[in-house]
């Protein structure tokens, strides 16, 4: 088999990887985004509790306190959906450099898989050459 076509192979299977690792990042790029997103809706819900606390709109002891108990909750909840952010965006930028090593390494790989196609060529196109040349010579008699 011709180093070319071992090389192709080779080249195919690193391809694979590269295509696994992309997609392994896209996942987690969603996973993040929606993390991020679900992150802002808590904060946005729950700066306008803290404005109707702040207000103080018409409601009694109790619903203040009960108030005051779901934006303390909605505290925990947006310290906990932080740390999930930052950890899914320190993931991501583990998946980021390992498919771009990937990405690389597949493209090195292809690049010596043309030369070796390259070098192939260039014999074949030698040995045509030689067998015209000898073609055309003119043979001695026996």
């Amino acid at each position: 088999m011709q180093r070319s076509r071992r090389m192709d192979t080779i080249v195919w299977v690193a391809a694979q990887t590269e295509r696994e690792a992309a997609e392994r990042l896209i996942k987690n790029r969603r996973d993040l985004d929606d993390l991020t997103q679900k992150l802002q809706q808590f904060r946005s819900n729950r700066h306008e509790y803290a404005r109707q606390l702040a207000s103080g709109a018409a409601m009694s002891a109790a619903q203040m306190r009960e108030l005051r108990r779901f934006v303390v909750k909605l505290d925990g909840v947006i310290r906990h959906l932080e740390q999930q952010v930052t950890l899914k965006s320190k993931l991501n930028a583990q998946h980021r450099d390992e498919w771009i090593g990937k990405k690389r390494r597949t493209e090195v790989l292809s690049d010596i898989a043309s030369r070796y196609r390259d070098e192939e060529a260039r014999a074949l196109d030698s040995r045509v050459q030689i067998d015209i040349e000898d073609r055309r010579a003119p043979r001695e008699p026996r």
